[in-house]
């Protein structure tokens, strides 16, 4: 009996013994830089202090994308030191909101790992909105009109000197300067020509020192009486085998027709028409192989659409002649 009691007294102390243990603790975890131009680096020190009775150590740093670990003054901290931090967060080439962390990892019984971030904007120095103009689907006459602004910083005014557009039937209506450093731009397009994708771009001269030449993409769609896509029918040039591809004719400006007769280059191509909702039609060719005659065919498409009668689509031959 007496042992037990011995033996009973000594788990006794060790249960009530005070263990020291160390305690990690950063004032402001979460830094947030604001708006910054995207051609620089943001530096940032944390300062990592050790509240707890024993040594803290960081054993592993681990960061997220953009975000890099400059210095270390200490990674054993003893209680009541710090430690700095000094984290970089490359901006370059970024836009919009950032955020990148750094996790720490400690042997602190009750925060293994400790979050520290630094988040704010990437503000390109000099910012284009929209950066592609998009016009949409129009129709052979119809005009539509979009505004694009340039904006750059307080710090740097600029001048637009000369625009010019790539595409027919689009020019710039005005240029307006709502302050030294941003200009709103109006853009029209007189939809012509062939019906389908239209691209050309939109080119501004500044006096910018970091951007002399603004180059904007520009597109629009137009839509003849019927849309019909693709606009080429594409084969692999190294495929031997037999294909099948499909070709979709739908209303534009007009809501009704019908595909009265499909004609393909080659006899050997077998073509079905199927009808899809709204009004639209698929037409399926099988059989394909790729040869040097068919490079230079079409496939005939007929309808009741007044304007197109006829549809020449034609092929695509891309690929090795290997």
């Amino acid at each position: 009996m007496r042992i037990k009691f011995i033996v009973g007294c000594l788990m006794l102390g060790l249960a009530g013994q005070v263990v020291a243990v160390p305690r990690a603790a950063v004032d402001e975890p979460d830094f947030n830089f604001g708006p910054q131009h995207n051609n620089q680096s943001i530096d940032h020190t944390f300062l990592v202090r050790n509240e707890g009775d024993s040594t803290l150590e960081i054993t592993n740093i681990r960061s997220s994308c953009g975000c890099t670990v400059g210095n270390v003054t200490a990674r054993s901290i003893e209680p009541g030191e710090t430690s700095e931090i000094t984290a970089s967060y490359n901006l370059r080439g970024r836009q919009g909101r950032q955020r990148s962390t750094l996790t720490l990892e400690t042997n602190d019984p009750n925060q293994r790992s400790l979050r520290l971030t630094m988040s704010g904007e990437a503000i390109r120095e000099l910012q284009v909105r929209p950066q592609n103009v998009i016009f949409g689907q129009l129709m052979a006459g119809q005009k539509a009109e979009r505004e694009v602004e340039i904006i750059g910083m307080a710090s740097q005014p600029f001048e637009i000197h000369q625009t010019s557009v790539s595409a027919a039937g689009m020019e710039v209506e005005r240029i307006e300067e709502l302050t030294p450093y941003h200009y709103r731009i109006g853009l029209s397009v007189t939809m012509e020509g062939r019906p389908g994708h239209h691209q050309g771009s939109l080119q501004l001269q500044t006096s910018h020192s970091s951007f002399p030449l603004l180059t904007i993409p520009v597109s629009a769609e137009l839509v003849g009486a019927l849309a019909v896509a693709p606009e080429a029918i594409t084969l692999m040039r190294d495929n031997a085998n037999a294909v099948t591809r499909y070709v979709v004719v739908r209303p534009g400006a007009i809501n009704e027709f019908e595909i009265l007769e499909v004609i393909p280059p080659d006899e050997d191509i077998s073509v079905n028409i199927f009808s899809l909702p709204r009004g639209a039609y698929r037409i399926q060719l099988t059989n394909l192989r790729a040869h040097a005659g068919l490079a230079e065919a079409t496939l005939l498409i007929r309808t009741s659409a007044t304007g197109m009668e006829e549809i020449e689509l034609p092929f695509r031959i891309v690929g090795s002649d290997s």
